[in-house]
């Protein structure tokens, strides 16, 4: 991965993490979404409550809110229940019905 992959993909985690970039920043960032093949977007609730029109034109539907997270899932993606389990695992949260 070239350095300039690494920044973007940093600066993705930085984004939905609550960070705040100038728009045009943010709007490029989000763009290359489709190249990493994002099916699901899990971001902190004061971001996700800012990315959200954003997200929505790009095609992410907000899923669910659980633990000061939200969850916005691409309908452009079709995600396997194992896709979505480890990407819940691996953001150390479980969801219970």
């Amino acid at each position: 991965m070239g350095s300039d992959e690494a920044i973007k993909r940093r600066e993705l985690r930085e984004l939905v993490s609550g960070q705040v970039f100038p728009r045009q920043r943010e709007q490029e960032l989000l763009n290359v979404l489709p190249h990493y093949q994002v099916g699901l977007v899990l971001a902190t609730a004061p971001a996700a409550s800012r990315l959200q029109p954003a997200l929505a034109e790009r095609g992410y539907a907000k899923m669910r809110e659980e633990n000061g997270f939200v969850f916005f899932i691409s309908s452009n993606k079709v995600m396997t229940s194992t896709d979505l389990t480890y990407s819940f695992a691996s953001a150390n949260i479980s969801i219970r019905h």
